[in-house]
């Protein structure tokens, strides 16, 4: 009877992740629609006025610093506060972390600063997957349909739903897969890319023209770069965190802070081709892919600018 009893529970919370992930991907769907397509038209009128935009950027850190310390203390976390919920280490994620880092991030492009957008799905994603566990009050469930959540947003944003199942039950634990929240994140991710897709938001596409043939040649070749991509992403993160605590130690005072750098970098940027590396920066991936102006220093101009 114990053992009957235990399956049945089994049963019932199975069915009801399944829905619950449906219901994840659909709302994550609609949200980083919204997110994704304001993003974009924001960032294509940057690129047409970047001198009448950039210069304002630490303005606009201003206003986004003094929003979250009058509005949105308890939002401050970003994917750190995902993790901890996730992992049991923090009990809940404020609602209002789907608006603040989905407004700061369309102000922060506006303006020029080199932000990305797939952290921002991960989190709207991953509050909408917890919100809709809350009721249910399980870990469980809380930690599988957080795991949805992060596939369903970043499946929404680019519409690339195996990626973002393959990022999600990999990116919560450090060498770790977690198979148990596969189907959900499945479920959620197609079902985010498949919402967004009919409300409007294209994938971006890069045709391939050229057959790859894998000779030795070009396997050593795709080892360096698999190489050297690590490297880029290694250096990208170590430089984040050292930047942070050095920043943060220079300029005690938040304002301040922001203030200074958001000058600095609205100067370098407009040195540095009049905004080429200012947020997206998509106009470099088109011109990699089709035959457009490359430099060998983008790279490493656009990773320090996004650090900074």
């Amino acid at each position: 009877m114990n053992k009957l009893a235990k399956t049945s529970v089994h049963i019932k919370n199975t069915f009801l992740i399944i829905i619950l992930s449906l219901l994840t991907g659909i709302f994550s769907g609609a949200i980083c629609t919204l997110f994704g397509r304001v993003l974009l038209y924001l960032n294509a009128a940057r690129v047409k006025h970047p001198l009448q935009l950039i210069p304002f950027l630490a303005i606009a850190g201003l206003v986004i610093v003094a929003s979250y310390e009058k509005f949105g203390k308890n939002a401050k976390g970003g994917m750190s506060l995902v993790f901890d919920t996730a992992l049991g280490k923090n009990p809940s994620i404020p609602l209002k972390m789907i608006p603040f880092p989905m407004i700061s991030t369309w102000i922060s492009n506006f303006f020029g600063a080199s932000v990305g957008r797939e952290g921002v799905a991960v989190q709207l994603g991953a509050n909408i997957g917890f919100q809709l566990s809350r009721p249910f009050k399980n870990p469980v469930i809380s930690r599988t349909l957080i795991i949805a959540g992060i596939a369903g947003g970043f499946g929404g944003l680019f519409r690339t739903p195996i990626a973002a199942v393959c990022f999600a039950i990999e990116v919560l634990i450090a060498g770790e897969l977690i198979f148990d929240a596969l189907v959900p994140a499945l479920i959620s991710a197609h079902t985010a890319a498949f919402v967004s897709g009919q409300l409007g938001l294209h994938a971006e596409t890069i045709p391939l023209n050229e057959i790859i043939t894998f000779t030795p040649s070009n396997i050593v070749k795709i080892v360096v770069a698999a190489l050297l991509f690590t490297f880029a992403g290694q250096l990208f993160s170590f430089l984040s965190h050292f930047f942070h605590e050095k920043l943060a130690k220079l300029f005690k005072n938040s304002y301040l802070r922001i203030f200074s750098t958001g000058i600095f970098v609205s100067i370098l940027s407009i040195l540095l081709f009049k905004g080429r590396y200012s947020g997206l920066s998509l106009e470099i991936n088109h011109a990699v892919f089709n035959g457009g102006t490359v430099y060998p220093w983008d790279w490493i101009l656009k990773l320090l600018l996004t650090v900074i």
